[in-house]
């Protein structure tokens, strides 16, 4: 196996079976299920809910400035990412153990988790980056990885539909950490990195870093445009959840292969993404960014029961794939030398808050005005974005 051929393969390995724990997680839709049906939860509490245990997701900085900045036991990487993996793998032991009684609860419990993956997934990203851009292969490494975590989304979906529905919360959390735990030896064995001799050394780096990055017109337009792009109202999946649930009274076996559909669509869009999109400018990149955002978001406007579903959900996901992909792509070109994991982590915290925040402001137009003007509000202002694209100053060519 060639260098390049063993990094995708690192990189795709590691999503899936972060995918499989936490990112979602096999436990997910048993948590949606549990707060909607057992605590009543409607589409803006969920929003509400996910927000809050998606904090962790968008403070990402913080574990890469650490990272950058301050070595533990010689690594910059390794160390931590073994760190945050035993964090994730002893919350789910926690939350087995302890039992799930009051909303705060919930909270204080999976958040836990969150803040193992979510500093793993930093770590990753930065080790992408910097194996990735010397080789110029990074956004084959992304592609590795979306494919990866779409696998891993396509088993949680089908298998995740079933223990929602026949199995509890707790038990469906127990079901996670088996693939939490094997991220440690996957990391011991397989992924090199030289020592840092020198913790002030690399705080200088970090520095010197994050100083070139602050004033760097090209990243604030970047973060600026990505947070905006997803901001907008979003058909995100706890507004989906609750009209497929509520509204459209799915099963959550029918709910999971819906899901399932998605991600097999998203996979197909991954390889197509890689055979024609990879080299685009980014001029034309953004431009395709915004028009896949609308095609996909109009899509639902037909979404009315089972069979309208499984073609939207897959059209959808192929067609969408752009919108996803894209600003993962331009978000790396915009990363400085010695503060990668610091400041792609910014603009994937910048990416994380704008979905999150749309998601809740979603979750607000659904529950007056329904789904169908939802889809046409999120439609509008999706397509609004395009008079947001002289944000990010553009190349003429891929770099």
């Amino acid at each position: 196996m060639n260098s390049v051929r063993r990094l995708m393969f690192i990189a795709g390995l590691y999503y899936f079976l972060q995918g499989m724990s936490g990112n979602p997680g096999l436990h997910r839709q048993s948590l949606n299920f549990y707060l909607t049906q057992h605590l009543g939860f409607g589409a803006s509490e969920l929003a509400y809910f996910t927000f809050l245990i998606t904090i962790p997701w968008m403070v990402k900085p913080v574990y890469g400035i650490i990272a950058d900045s301050l070595p533990l036991f010689g690594y910059r990487i390794k160390s931590y990412f073994i760190l945050g993996s035993l964090i994730a793998s002893l919350s789910y032991l926690i939350i087995f153990w302890v039992g799930l009684s009051t909303v705060s609860s919930l909270y204080l419990l999976f958040i836990l988790p969150a803040v193992g993956v979510a500093s793993s997934d930093v770590l990753c990203d930065k080790w992408m980056l910097v194996t990735g851009k010397p080789l110029n292969v990074t956004d084959r490494m992304q592609s590795a990885q979306w494919f990866s975590i779409s696998i891993a989304g396509i088993i949680i979906m089908v298998v995740g539909g079933y223990i929602a529905q026949y199995m509890s919360l707790r038990h469906a959390v127990l079901l996670s950490l088996p693939f939490a735990l094997m991220i440690i030896p996957l990391t011991v064995f397989s992924w090199k990195e030289d020592r840092v001799d020198s913790v002030g050394h690399a705080a200088q780096e970090a520095k010197e870093g994050l100083r070139h990055a602050a004033k760097s017109k090209k990243l604030w337009g970047c973060a600026a445009f990505l947070f905006l792009f997803n901001a907008m109202p979003q058909l995100g999946s706890p507004v989906l959840y609750v009209y497929e649930t509520n509204a459209l009274n799915f099963s959550q076996v029918l709910i999971g292969y819906l899901d399932m559909t998605a991600n097999v669509g998203f996979i197909i869009g991954v390889a197509l993404y890689g055979l024609f999109c990879k080299k685009l400018p980014e001029k034309l990149m953004l431009r395709l960014i915004v028009v896949s955002a609308v095609l996909s978001a109009i899509c639902f406007i037909f979404f009315r029961g089972p069979f309208s579903a499984f073609i939207i959900f897959f059209g959808s996901s192929i067609i969408g794939i752009i919108a996803y992909m894209g600003p993962l792509v331009i978000a790396a070109k915009a990363c400085p030398k010695n503060a990668e994991g610091t400041v792609f982590a910014l603009l994937m915290s910048v990416i994380n808050f704008g979905k999150q925040s749309g998601n809740i402001i979603g979750g607000w137009i659904y529950e007056p005005f329904g789904f169908t003007w939802l889809v046409v509000f999120s439609t509008v202002c999706v397509s609004a974005t395009w008079f947001l694209l002289p944000l990010v100053s553009f190349d003429d060519s891929r770099r």
